[in-house]
């Protein structure tokens, strides 16, 4: 029993070494109670013992802190520090399976591929991110994103394909609010892939970039350290490798920041397949037999590393989310600051200037005013930092607070600040409105 059994002292129970199955003491006394002889050193009366008691008793017996997922290697115990943890991660056996693969289950996947991602240089990113993950489980990559306003093209088949392929407890599936929430419970974070079924923000002004911020933190191309919270179970600190798929009907899915690098936004079909089609593929995939075939065929293609770590390529997909995720006061305080020729900037004059057109976007002054603060110290982050002086309209006007381009600088009261002129802001604004169509 001692080579099939481990002591989990931190959940106080019997852990099966091969499928990692946890049995609590009590349940595992009542599974073995099979009596048996032991003798007894030095010739003594022979005992009858129950089997669990002997192997709770056995001095050979492994005891482990805990367990953890961690898909860099396939040992079932990994050493962190001077503790002994029991590795949870394992892959379905079609995995490891000596068949050669079946051209036909291959076309059949590749097909499916082929009209989920219709666009080519698409399809051969999205592929290159599954072979990636099939070639080393330990890859995380950008997100992916999949948009379509038509519904029922087969994103949820995909998920079902992602499951059996890499085995239903490696692959999980949450709805937006969790992922972006602040939820106690995250046990989907110990999965290899995550799949969100509705990716759409919901939200307006700071609660759009609260969402994208908060989704920031989980899509990393970097293993990060997490605390685990799973809802059956302890907490335990560990190493989270999982990568995330959204799907979305929308096109302003998430209110992505113009320097995002860490999204890549795949453009569905306009349209569903034929009945016929997803007939003969749900067939394919509920007759089995496929995985090792699909398997092996990513694990044979191609992938460069280096290109997949590094920020995603731009898409049209990803160009129409940027487009649509900007509310007005984005685009108005964006052209504020492209028409801003110093490197320090009061958050009134913006608001100043944007407020000329509250009433061209349905708020109030007040509103405006509370709007652009948030908005300013957003996009101020990603802009030079310099030092420079200005007048307003031939006036000098001193500020107790100024921001940077970068960071934000609190001056003395005689701090002054120079700017082209309000009617040229002004202008830039209404401009910037007028493209964007509102």
């Amino acid at each position: 029993m001692v080579a099939q059994w481990i002591y989990d002292r931190n959940e106080d129970g019997a852990r099966h070494i091969g499928t990692g199955e946890l049995v609590k003491l009590t349940a595992f006394r009542a599974a073995f109670p099979k009596r048996v002889t032991v003798p007894v050193a030095g010739g003594g009366k022979p005992k009858v013992i129950a089997e669990a008691a002997l192997w709770i008793n056995a001095p050979n017996r492994v005891m482990v802190s805990g367990s953890k997922v961690d898909p860099t290697t396939d040992e079932r115990l990994v050493r962190k520090g001077e503790q002994l943890f029991y590795n949870a991660f394992r892959l379905p056996e079609h995995v490891y399976a000596a068949s050669q693969p079946d051209p036909k289950h291959i076309d059949t996947f590749t097909r499916f591929v082929d009209f989920l991602c219709p666009l080519e240089p698409e399809r051969d990113y999205f592929l290159q991110w599954l072979a990636a993950k099939v070639q080393k489980p330990s890859h995380r990559g950008c997100g992916v994103v999949m948009t379509t306003p038509q519904s029922g093209v087969g994103r949820t088949t995909l998920t079902t394909i992602l499951a059996r392929l890499f085995g239903a407890w490696n692959v999980g599936n949450v709805n937006f609010g969790t992922l972006t929430g602040d939820g106690g419970f995250n046990e989907w974070q110990a999965k290899l892939i995550v799949t969100v079924d509705e990716s759409k923000d919901g939200g307006s002004g700071a609660t759009l970039y609260k969402a994208y911020e908060r989704l920031k933190d989980f899509i990393d191309p970097r293993p990060k350290q997490i605390r685990l919270n799973p809802k059956y179970g302890k907490t335990s600190d560990m190493y989270t490798y999982t990568s995330y798929i959204m799907y979305s009907n929308h096109e302003d899915a998430l209110a992505l920041d113009a320097t995002d690098r860490r999204v890549y936004v795949i453009t569905n079909p306009l349209e569903r397949g034929t009945v016929g089609f997803y007939s003969e593929l749900n067939e394919w995939i509920d007759a089995g037999g496929w995985e090792a075939s699909v398997w092996h065929y990513l694990n044979s293609l191609t992938v460069d590393y280096s290109y997949m770590n590094s920020p995603p390529p731009q898409t049209a997909g990803k160009d129409a989310m940027l487009a649509a995720s900007r509310s007005p006061v984005t685009t108005a305080v964006s052209a504020v600051l492209d028409a801003w020729d110093g490197p320090f900037i009061a958050p009134g004059i913006v608001s100043f200037a944007v407020s000329q057109v509250a009433g061209r976007l349905d708020r109030t002054i007040a509103s405006i005013r509370s709007q652009v603060r948030r908005e300013l110290g957003r996009q101020l982050l990603k802009l030079p930092n310099d030092v420079s002086k200005a007048r307003w309209e031939n006036q000098e006007f001193r500020f107790a607070q100024i921001r940077g381009r970068k960071t934000m600088a609190y001056g003395p009261d005689t701090v002054s600040m120079k700017v082209n002129t309000s009617t040229k802001l002004s202008a830039a604004v209404t401009a910037a409105l007028d493209e964007a169509g509102y």
